[in-house]
């Protein structure tokens, strides 16, 4: 209920604002409850149509409200698998991970592991890399098989609220994002992000790292011919070069 309320407060306001009528896709990373428990406060206020889902089963009490609240809504629930990509207005959402063996049974220590890698290209004027909860362990994995330059992002959110079991040295060596966000609450008691995790961007050269629980909400601007920035701001960044740009993916949905 508490994390229902902050969805109340903040993100469905926020979207109303943005004259939001509905969300054609909902993304749900994984199913622990601080990434799950806002939805029934999102959709009763702007309606959801599609869901992907990385579809971890687990024996949570919110995880099946989520579900049985999509079923009896008639809301299209997709599950993500490596390789998929959806494409919505000129946006092409590509799942990156986790690879299936990962994503089948349960884990008695949470559920990161299973968490979505999503890169996402808009109208070929951003490309933003969305991790997660993902850990290490997951981004280690995801190095062995996928070309290192092909994650290369303007810009990537730092895995698990900026805890240090994620966003390893190697791992952002590939991205090479410009901006870094991490999205952890003021005062949050994990101490998010943790001090290492920020040297790690330092010392890794990310020219800008942009905290929610100091910098508050991050909006971005989307031109198609000047590219991206940061909304109230004046510079605009080009994206990547079209040819870093990920072509290749199983099939859309």
């Amino acid at each position: 209920r508490g994390l229902g309320d902050v969805y109340k407060r903040q993100i469905v306001p926020f979207l109303r604002r943005l004259g939001a009528r509905r969300i054609d896709l909902f993304v749900l990373s994984h199913p622990d409850q601080d990434h799950v428990g806002g939805f029934e406060a999102v959709h009763q206020s702007v309606p959801v149509f599609r869901i992907l889902d990385s579809g971890h089963a687990v024996p949570r009490a919110s995880y099946g409200r989520f579900l049985a609240r999509a079923e009896e809504d008639g809301i299209r629930w997709l599950a993500a698998a490596d390789g998929d990509a959806i494409t919505l207005d000129g946006t092409m959402i590509q799942v990156l991970g986790p690879p299936p063996h990962t994503g089948s049974g349960v884990q008695t220590d949470g559920t990161n592991e299973s968490s979505l890698l999503l890169r996402t290209s808009i109208d070929r004027a951003l490309v933003y890399l969305n991790t997660g909860d993902a850990t290490v362990e997951e981004e280690v994995e995801l190095l062995s098989r996928i070309e290192p330059a092909t994650l290369q992002a303007d810009v990537m959110k730092v895995g698990h609220h900026g805890s240090r079991t994620s966003t390893s040295a190697e791992f952002l060596a590939a991205v090479r994002p410009v901006l870094a966000v991490v999205s952890s609450g003021r005062r949050n008691r994990y101490g998010h992000p943790h001090p290492e995790v920020v040297r790690r961007l330092s010392e890794g050269g990310v020219p800008r790292l942009w905290r929610t629980d100091r910098d508050g909400t991050l909006c971005v601007e989307i031109d198609r011919r000047r590219g991206w920035r940061i909304a109230g701001e004046d510079k605009w960044v080009r994206s990547l070069p079209l040819a870093r740009v990920l072509t290749s993916q199983r099939g859309e949905k």
